[in-house]
């Protein structure tokens, strides 16, 4: 049995809310992948990492549920693995297949609503840091990405929860038909309270979309990530 561990923030005021969030995903990634032993834990809950780790019998795979490659998934999330040996993986803003399944997603939204994708514009709430540029440079490589498969190389807008350009100020150049994805890793407090006051104070006028990490697609790129890390160990 091949043993894979998600995980993920979560959520620091009601901890066991993200879990279950967590582990519906866990779920779906286990179901393609047979023979695999999938679990999940988030840091916001306390020792559940910790727990979670010690049920494992080998060397795990790791799949930080992170937006960012910076100070969660390089001293967080190692801090509190504490030495122990196991295969951690790039974070989910960072796979390379994100944009490409993104940009997909973005044309099925349009058409359910029966817009042409190029009639729309496309915004991305982030959350960026006042003390580090790593969670800002892959939100907004993500939007390079994502503007490189648009027709005509339509400018993507990304706005801040936590640094400049923040979000009200990009939302005063929505339209109708913006349809403004959130680069978060799940549902939670900046998607249900900060985002929204955000959209109100700039006078949103599009959409406002699930987090990117709660669409249908998110389960088979970390099926695929941890499939390929695996192949990769084999061949070591």
């Amino acid at each position: 049995m091949i043993e894979a561990l998600i995980v993920s923030h979560g959520q620091p005021l009601d901890p066991e809310a993200g879990e279950k969030q967590l582990a519906a995903i866990a779920d779906k990634v286990g179901a393609l992948l047979p023979n695999w032993d999938i679990r999940s834990a988030t840091l916001a809950a306390p020792d559940r990492l910790e727990e979670t780790l010690e049920g494992f019998s080998g060397v795990p795979y790791v799949f930080p549920m992170f937006m960012a490659d910076g100070w969660f998934t390089k001293t967080a999330l190692p801090e509190r693995l504490a030495g122990r040996s196991v295969h951690q993986l790039s974070p989910l803003g960072v796979h390379p297949g994100l944009p490409h399944k993104t940009f997909k997603y973005l044309k099925s939204v349009a058409a359910a609503r029966n817009w042409t994708f190029n009639s729309c514009e496309v915004m991305i709430a982030a959350h960026g840091s006042s003390t580090s540029s790593a969670a800002a440079e892959c939100a907004l490589y993500f939007a390079k990405r994502i503007r490189c498969l648009t027709p005509f190389k339509k400018k993507i807008h990304t706005g801040f929860l936590a640094q400049r350009p923040f979000l009200h100020e990009v939302a005063r150049v929505s339209t109708p038909r913006t349809l403004l994805l959130p680069f978060l890793a799940g549902s939670g407090p900046h998607l249900t309270e900060d985002i929204p006051e955000e959209l109100e104070k700039g006078r949103f006028l599009g959409v406002l979309l699930p987090a990117i990490g709660e669409a249908d697609f998110v389960p088979n790129l970390i099926a695929h990530a941890l499939k390929s890390a695996e192949l990769r160990s084999l061949a070591a």
